[in-house]
């Protein structure tokens, strides 16, 4: 039921787009919208500006220019003041990353983020250009900004630093639909290099010219990687 009611949640949103898409929209104030792979937001600018993200969504805003009333972001069990900054999110689930591009943003979390009248008050963080954070239910830990990393989805790459193959295969997995899984004998493989969402199937070749290993179609939908 949950996860029905998930599904029918995003078939609603104002604005969706499915595993593999990415879109690109101007919001009524004029701000650039942009989601990732499997996202949803609903919008609200009667009176207020106002995005909803839905669980999973990875987004990018651009309000520089845009006006300096609040232009708020909910995500998770987090609200933020996104007003004329350039910023990227994605819910990870247990925890949310924010990267800020440019301006600043005031981040509300606790107990009476997303609510208006609330019983306990937020805290509130704020957060520069130059510098990002994971927010979690232990509160806010903040690190560098990669500027490259936080921008590569929106021009379609998926880069990977040493990364173990089995997590990367998982990142690109969100760029398709079904299951893309691996062997336990080659997750431990190291990946390194800068690879395309927009074309997966390219991607899975490249890496099987580059590694030991060996990629089966059972299905389009259901692809597994193991030892060549």
């Amino acid at each position: 039921l949950t996860a029905r009611g998930g599904w029918v949640q995003r078939s609603l949103a104002d604005c969706r787009v499915g595993p593999g898409e990415q879109r690109r929209l101007t919001l009524p104030d004029g701000s650039g919208l942009m989601l990732n792979t499997a996202s949803a937001v609903n919008l609200a600018f009667q009176g207020e500006r106002r995005i909803r993200a839905l669980p999973g969504s990875e987004i990018a805003l651009d309000s520089r220019g845009a006006g300096g009333t609040p232009l708020w972001i909910e995500m998770a069990e987090v609200r933020l003041d996104a007003a004329d900054s350039q910023v990227v999110l994605r819910d990870y689930g247990e925890r949310l990353g924010v990267s800020v591009l440019a301006g600043r943003v005031s981040v509300l979390s606790g107990p009476g983020a997303l609510r208006s009248i609330a019983a306990e008050a937020p805290l509130v963080t704020t957060l520069a250009g130059g510098q990002a954070a994971w927010l979690s239910a232990d509160g806010v830990r903040r690190f560098p900004l990669d500027r490259d990393a936080a921008l590569d989805w929106t021009r379609g790459v998926l880069r990977a630093d040493r990364q173990p193959l089995g997590t990367f295969l998982a990142e690109l997995g969100r760029y398709r639909h079904g299951l893309l899984y691996c062997d336990d004998a080659v997750a431990g493989l190291v990946v390194s290099g800068a690879f395309s969402v927009r074309d997966t199937d390219y991607t899975l070749e490249s890496l099987a010219q580059a590694l030991p290993i060996a990629v089966h179609y059972r299905t389009p939908w259901l692809v597994r990687v193991s030892a060549a």
